[in-house]
């Protein structure tokens, strides 16, 4: 019966439920994205979680529910600008993303690509497939731990240095830990648009895989405990370029117009010794009096 099922469910734990309900293994169950899901599964609003959701109503007796899932096959358009996030490695492939932001803000990754060669080859591939998809690439972005360190033999010369000489300039990402929360706080489905503000297209399958398998560390098997939870290095990679996506604030109206410009008044005297402010002043009081600006 349907009805006792969401009763049973509400009286749970949110562990007992991702178990018992949605099928999730005990060995993930301090995921560090837990609310990730490549299955439809029900999000209520009045209890800003996802629920179980029996003839339109959540367990709490709302019907503010809707379907979501974070796996979609949206189409690529070419008129969105697209963020590339890279994430090099000196003895595996070279892992990276491109991420696609629309007039909402919101983000699809829509490609994943990995690569072993050297950097002259991996900018090859990178091109290539800019140029397949028809990407308007409008900013990279670059771990900062591997980018700031030696490439080869020589250590005055980094990864960002080489990929630099190539033609490919990066920014460094933020390595704060705020990514990661705002990245959870993107996989929420928006009131609005009914959608989660963060997507992946269904041809990125490692980034899927590793989104399900990225956990926290376990710390009891540890000696000493340490105060700052830590995530486990494995599976890793492309959530971390989220999260360092996340760290940059990105917005679509400064990725396709630029930043605002700040306009002041000038300092600077004209021949009579008077400022720009003061003359500004001046015709002001003149066309509308003092009783309006005091």
């Amino acid at each position: 019966d349907q009805k006792a099922i969401s009763e049973q469910a509400a009286a749970w734990s949110k562990d007992i439920r991702d178990v018992r309900i949605f099928g999730k293994s005990l060995r993930f169950s301090n995921l560090i994205h837990p609310l990730f899901t490549d299955q439809e599964q029900n999000w209520c609003f009045s209890c800003n979680q996802a629920t179980v959701v029996v003839k339109g109503v959540c367990s709490c007796g709302s019907h503010d529910t809707i379907p979501y899932n974070h796996v979609v096959n949206e189409a690529i358009d070419p008129a969105l600008p697209v963020i590339f996030g890279m994430d090099p490695h000196p003895r595996k492939p070279h892992m990276y993303a491109w991420y696609q932001i629309d007039a909402k803000d919101d983000f699809v990754q829509i490609f994943e690509d990995e690569l072993a060669e050297d950097i002259p080859a991996t900018k090859r591939r990178i091109e290539e497939i800019e140029n397949d998809l028809g990407l308007w690439v409008v900013k990279r972005f670059i771990d900062p731990n591997m980018a700031r360190s030696p490439s080869g033999t020589r250590r005055e010369i980094t990864w960002q240095d080489e990929f630099s000489n190539e033609g490919l300039w990066f920014d460094l990402a933020s390595t704060s830990d705020t990514g990661r929360s705002r990245v959870n706080e993107y996989l929420k489905p928006d009131k609005y648009t009914l959608l989660p503000r963060l997507r992946v297209r269904s041809v990125c399958a490692k980034t899927i895989l590793q989104f399900k398998r990225y956990v926290w560390d376990d710390h009891k098997l540890r000696a000493e405990k340490e105060l700052k939870q830590l995530a486990k290095p494995k599976h890793d990679d492309y959530p971390t370029l989220f999260k360092y996506l996340m760290n940059f604030d990105i917005s679509f109206s400064g990725m396709t117009q630029g930043a605002p410009v700040i306009k002041r008044f000038s300092s600077r005297r004209d021949n009579y010794g008077e400022t720009r402010f003061q003359q500004e002043s001046a015709n002001r009081f003149a066309r509308f009096g003092k009783g309006r600006f005091g």
